[in-house]
Order: C-alpha cells, then sequence, then structure tokens
C-alpha cells in the first residue's frame, strides 16, 4: 500500500509538473520508468483517470462559459473572436488552450501505449484501460481537427527538443485517424461504467459524431456524398442504441448524470467548477448574486415557439398572428424549454419572480430612448449589488445551473456540479435527420426531429411537411432550441460554413418596463451597450496555429489560410 501511495504521488506530480510546458516538450521516453506504474491495475487506472484531466472544457480556465457567446445565440466574452481580432498570437485566448492541452493529454496517452502490457493481466480491467485511452486521444484528436483543421498526428513520445520538422496530417488523415481509435477502443472499451471515460456507447457517438463533420461543407468542400452516407449509417447506429431519451429534458442538466448522457466532464472534488467561474455565477443575474457572464440573445428566445408550432415574429419583426400571444405576456404557452433553459421576466424562479423591468418618471410603452430610468425590478436594480452584473440582453441562462444552490461554495468547489456533457444520445436523432436532408430523405430526417420534440416534458408539435432549405432552417433551428450552452453552434456555424449568413444578423434582446399600473410593456429590439459589431472573416473557419508552437517546431508547421 505505501508503493501504490508512492506511485499515484508520482503520477500527481508528473500532471501537475506539465502544466506550464509548452506542448511540444513531449515527455522522454523514459518518464515512466523509475516507477512500476504499469504493473499494478488500479495504479493503470489512475494513470487513465489522470490522463482524462486534459480535456477542455465549460469552466476549465475562464468565466467564458464555453463558445456560446462567440454565435448569434448569445452574449458575453470572446470579445477577440465577435470583432475579428483573432490571430495566432491569441488565438489560444479563446480556445482556452486547446492546442496545449490536448497534445499534453495525447503525450499521456501516448507514453500509456508505450509502457502498457497487456499481456501481463488477465481479465478484463486493463483491456478496459486501453480502450479508454484510445477513446481518449480519438476526443483529443477530435477537438484538434474541428478547431484548426489538420494537425500532427502523434502516436509515440518524443524526447524533448527532439520534435524540429513536424508537419501537419491533413484534415482527411487526423478524421481517419479518429475512425480507427474508436473502432479499436469499442473491441476494448466496458459495455456500461462511468460516463466521464469512454464505453462502447460513446466510442460509438465520437465515431458517428466524427463522420458528420467530415461530411460536412468545412471539410468536404466536393460534397461527395459517400461521406454523407457513412456518416448517416453510423448516427443511425447510435440513434438505435437501447438507451432512452429523458422523459424531462431539464432534469438532463442536473448533478446525477442521466442515461441519455453518453460523454461528459464530470464535476466533482477533483475537477470542480471552481467558485469563481462555475454555472451559477456566470450564468446568472446580479438579481440572484450572479455575473451575467454569457445571458442569452433574443435570437435565441425567439426561436422557441409557441405550443401550437408557430412562431411569435414573423420574418419582417411583427407579430405573428397565428402564434395568438398576448403581447403583455410573450412567453405564456411556449415551447417548454425555453422555461428550462432561460430566465425572464415573470418566471419563477428560487422562490420569486425575474423581474427584468425598469420604470421612468412618466409611464410609457416600453421606449427607452431618451428617458431617464429611475429603478428597477431585483434583476435590474438590487440594492447594494452592481448594475453592472445585470443582463444586457434582458434574459438570463438557468440551464446548467443548480437553482438548489448559491453562486459561491466553501473551499473553491463550485456551487453548481452539473456536468459539461460533450455528447448525449438525443443528438445523434439530429445528427441522422442532417444526413438524411443532405441525402434528399425529407420524410426520414422529419421523423428524426419530430422524435426530439416529442419529449415527454416538450411534447411539442411535429414540424410541417417541409423540405429541402426549408427543412435544413427548421432543423437548424431545433438544433439551437435543444443544445444551447452545449458547445454545439460555434461548431455548427463553423463545419456548415454559414458564418456570414450568420453574423450579419445583429443580436437583440428586449428592453421592458413596468408602469405605474403594473402593465409590462416589451420592447424587442433593444439591447444595453452595442450588439452589432462583428467582423467575421472567412479565416474563421478555422482557429490559427498558435504561433509559438510554428516557431518550435522551426516553421515546419503551415499556418491556417488568412492568418499569416
Amino acid at each position: 500500500m505505501y508503493k501504490k501511495f508512492i506511485y499515484l504521488m508520482f503520477i500527481t506530480i508528473i500532471f501537475m509538473s506539465s502544466c506550464d510546458e509548452d506542448v511540444m516538450d513531449l515527455v522522454p521516453k523514459d518518464a515512466i520508468s523509475e516507477v512500476t506504474v504499469f504493473d499494478d491495475e488500479s495504479l493503470i487506472e489512475a494513470y487513465v483517470k489522470s490522463s482524462y484531466k486534459h480535456i477542455n472544457h465549460l469552466w476549465k480556465k475562464t468565466n467564458r462559459c464555453g463558445t456560446e457567446s462567440m454565435t448569434d445565440m448569445a452574449m458575453g466574452a470572446n470579445g477577440n473572436y465577435i470583432r475579428g481580432r483573432v490571430d495566432p498570437t491569441n488565438g489560444e485566448g479563446i480556445t482556452e488552450d486547446l492546442w496545449k492541452n490536448a497534445y499534453k493529454g495525447i503525450r499521456a496517452a501516448n507514453a500509456f501505449m508505450e509502457k502498457i502490457q497487456p499481456e501481463n493481466f488477465d481479465g478484463d480491467r486493463v483491456a478496459n484501460a486501453i480502450g479508454r485511452i484510445k477513446f481518449l486521444r480519438a476526443w483529443l484528436y477530435f477537438d484538434l481537427v474541428r478547431n484548426y483543421g489538420g494537425v500532427p498526428i502523434i502516436t509515440q513520445t518524443f524526447t524533448i527538443g527532439n520534435f524540429e520538422g513536424i508537419k501537419r496530417n491533413s484534415s482527411d488523415e487526423v478524421f481517419d485517424f479518429i475512425i480507427k481509435e474508436c473502432e479499436e477502443a469499442f473491441d476494448l472499451l466496458p459495455e456500461n461504467g462511468t460516463k466521464s471515460m469512454g464505453n462502447k456507447a460513446a466510442a460509438l457517438a465520437l465515431k458517428a459524431k466524427a463522420l458528420l463533420y467530415h461530411a460536412s461543407p468545412l471539410f468536404n468542400p466536393s460534397n461527395d456524398m459517400q461521406r454523407w452516407e457513412k456518416a448517416a449509417t453510423a448516427n443511425k447506429v447510435v440513434m438505435n442504441l437501447p438507451i432512452s431519451m429523458h422523459p424531462n429534458y431539464r432534469e438532463i442538466f442536473k448533478e446525477n448524470i442521466v442515461s441519455e448522457v453518453l460523454f461528459c466532464v464530470e464535476y466533482n472534488v477533483d475537477i470542480n467548477q471552481g467558485g469563481w467561474r462555475g454555472a451559477n455565477v456566470c450564468l446568472w443575474g446580479n438579481g440572484y448574486y450572479g455575473w451575467s457572464q454569457c445571458r442569452p440573445s433574443g435570437n435565441l428566445v425567439n426561436l422557441y415557439q409557441v405550443t401550437n408550432g408557430e412562431y411569435v415574429f414573423l420574418a419582417d419583426g411583427t407579430f405573428n398572428p397565428a402564434a395568438n400571444i398576448d403581447p403583455h405576456f410573450p412567453y405564456d404557452n411556449r415551447d417548454p424549454r425555453l422555461s428550462d433553459n432561460i430566465l425572464y421576466n415573470g418566471l419563477q424562479f428560487k422562490g420569486r419572480d425575474c423581474q427584468y423591468w425598469y420604470t421612468y418618471p412618466t409611464d410609457g410603452t416600453g421606449l427607452p430612448e431618451g428617458r431617464q430610468r429611475i429603478t428597477g425590478g431585483e434583476d435590474t436594480f438590487k440594492g447594494s449589488i452592481a448594475t453592472w452584473n445585470a443582463s444586457k440582453t434582458g434574459y438570463n441562462f438557468r440551464k446548467l445551473t443548480d437553482e438548489t444552490k448559491g453562486v459561491f461554495a466553501n473551499g473553491n468547489k463550485g456551487a453548481a456540479y452539473t456536468p459539461d456533457i460533450k455528447m448525449r444520445k438525443t443528438e445523434f436523432y439530429l445528427n441522422y435527420a442532417e444526413t438524411q436532408i443532405i441525402l434528399g430523405n425529407d420524410s426520414e430526417a422529419r421523423d428524426a426531429i419530430n422524435l426530439v420534440r416529442a419529449r415527454q416534458s416538450v411534447s411539442m408539435p411535429a414540424i410541417p411537411n417541409l423540405s429541402g432549405a426549408d427543412l435544413m432552417k427548421e432543423y437548424r433551428n431545433e438544433r439551437s432550441r435543444e443544445f444551447v450552452l452545449e458547445n454545439q453552434r460555434w461548431y455548427d456555424i463553423r463545419r456548415w460554413k454559414i458564418g456570414t449568413e450568420v453574423f450579419k444578423i445583429h443580436k437583440v434582446g428586449v428592453w421592458i418596463e413596468k408602469t405605474s399600473d403594473g402593465t409590462i410593456w416589451y420592447n424587442y429590439n433593444n439591447m444595453q451597450g452595442s450588439a452589432n459589431d462583428y467582423n467575421f472573416k472567412e479565416s474563421h473557419y478555422l482557429m490559427p496555429i498558435p504561433q509559438k508552437e510554428i516557431e518550435a517546431s522551426d516553421f515546419s508547421l503551415d499556418q491556417n489560410p488568412g492568418y499569416n
């Protein structure tokens, strides 16, 4: 037991001491040879678990809440990307040091694969561990390729200083490697087990997800239909797994991980959200002592239909008569996922109504221009709490937060332990729908989308008998409604190559006035502060290779177009 303790401490030191190293400073081949970590099954499992800490997650480094604020669905940080100021020297501030973190994990995986001797063990524990390492390596390469395109495929540990001349593999080669790793991992992984490391379902899911990306316009400029057919087959396999969608949408995003989740980062005492950057403090507004770091846009809120399937607004911005909405109560009778995901005026939350309204010296009808605010509701003015933590869109996020807790917890442990879900079963219904739209099987696509809308707690009507471009638009809206804050939209915009289309539409919020008689007026085209400063460039479909890594390779690594 004493030896095991020493070995575990050694593993910890290896991972802790590498935190500030450049990614290309790869561990020498003999870095772990001083201890017999790979002679003990429990130490092998400890090594695997430690390796998974290199996966980037929503709260890993800063309080930017993932990628949502770099889309049309939310406002927040990451201004360099939105304003077009991303370059090879600051890109990693946007990706949360993804290149460095991913290659550290790949280095750990490679060391494991070189050191492990499965023939020395009986049973499945070590085989499972090898499968989990292969799954980890596949996930890290998937994260790299969807951000940077082709990257170096490294499958062995390097001696420090022996990395000059390394070159990028093509994106096709990286995707092929990911698929191969997933298939090999599948044969070794357990049927069940923790959702924070790979199992057979997760391996199938990652393979299907990677094939969808490989078929998408960003990586498939010739629109090779064979890629879409492969993606369709793989995503249907996951769709047909004997794992049910959870009946209650809101319950998916609680601390207890539900069966629908296929792979996630599970927060606990070892990997916590952090007392100052977790979901509660970053997503709630000042009325709940949060910071509104990432807040929903009106563009997102307007995607949640009325329960009869109609949208609240027509294309010209006027109310849709068929929606039958009372303009003084615009959130009534909406898709239940609206109240599951968004805090809005009048919603009951943590024992009171959310209050995003302001009052003025004289009554008006919600138009704030040229008028001085007197005071406001709990979520605009909050006594001594700074008003700059109030949401500038008139909304805050509810999703991912834990309303049974506050914004901070003792010992710098996050007040919320809601997981960062990387893949869940529902995604693969919609992924399959996308492949069917591309392949011209509109009926199949509608059926898959409608299964998502039919979730017990959602129960939205089937989408109309749409086809072609109209069906694709509705499909994309469904993804936005379902997957907000799950790191999907930013990658969807880029893999579909629709950035120039999306970012020419300004983000909007809601400005709410409460008159002396208690009437609430909503103005849907007002935003506190400017939100119309997009500067999307074609180069932004891929992130830049970090400049210091290009220099470390003696300039053998090619930069992505538009960043030279």
